[in-house]
């Protein structure tokens, strides 16, 4: 009996011990995400001026999206927009960037965090 519990106690801290690797390796996964995110923001804003944020993106896009989708949008109108879409994609290019290597897990959280932004 006491060697079932010693054996169930050192399976227990061997899973615990696996735990506390992988959270450290996410962790550094994030902070050279991090790095790269920030050097690439750098470079965008030395190449196409100041970056807006992320929420401030969203709703400018979002209410971009909405206008044009009006029906009796006159071609001044939609000229305006064509052009306050311009200065967006200068603005939000930190954010404009597609990632085909994104895992579906990472795109529900996009998700989840534009419809913060929305809301």
């Amino acid at each position: 009996m006491k060697k079932i519990l010693f054996i169930l106690t050192l399976c227990a801290l061997t899973a615990c011990s696996g735990e506390g690797k992988q959270s450290a390796k996410s962790t550094s996964v994030e902070a050279k995400k991090q790095t790269i995110v920030k050097h690439n923001t750098d470079s965008l804003t030395a190449k196409y001026g100041e970056q807006w944020d992320f929420c401030h993106c969203v709703k400018v896009g979002d209410s971009i999206n909405k206008a044009l989708q009006s029906s009796k949008l006159s071609s001044s109108a939609f000229q305006r927009l064509s052009d306050r879409f311009d200065v967006v994609e200068q603005k939000c290019k930190a954010f404009r960037i597609e990632d085909p290597n994104r895992t579906p897990d990472e795109r529900s959280r996009h998700k989840v965090k534009v419809n913060k932004c929305l809301e």
